[in-house]
């Protein structure tokens, strides 16, 4: 499964992917033009089955750090409108393990659970 992780800035997709091999040892791919619309560039995680829930932790942890280094805000869960397909269709969104919203404020890929 790949989890995306949207940043929506090229520079800082690319800082973001590089902190965390440079700092860390996690590869992590950023997601650039011409592979995604400008302004939709994210971070690609592939965990595998041998990745651990420890291990899982430690990943959250580092790219929360390098990610508050870079001055990106951390933002809580916010109420949706309701106004996107995930939240329209969460049946139908939770049988798949890529879930994306284009709405920067969609709690439904926020705390979508790994599948």
């Amino acid at each position: 499964h790949i989890i995306p992780v949207h940043v929506g800035d090229p520079a800082l997709c690319s800082a973001l992917s590089d902190g965390l091999i440079q700092q860390f040892g996690h590869y992590v791919q950023a997601i650039n033009f011409p592979t995604v619309p400008r302004g939709e560039e994210k971070l690609r995680i592939a965990p595998t089955p041998h990745h651990t829930v420890a291990m899982m932790d430690q990943l959250v942890a580092d790219l929360t750090q390098v990610w508050v280094s870079l001055g990106l805000p951390i933002r809580s869960a916010t109420v949706c409108s309701g106004s996107c397909l995930l939240c329209q269709k969460p049946t139908v969104f939770s049988r798949m393990a890529a879930r994306e919203c284009y709405r920067t404020d969609c709690p439904q890929t926020e705390s979508a659970p790994a599948a």
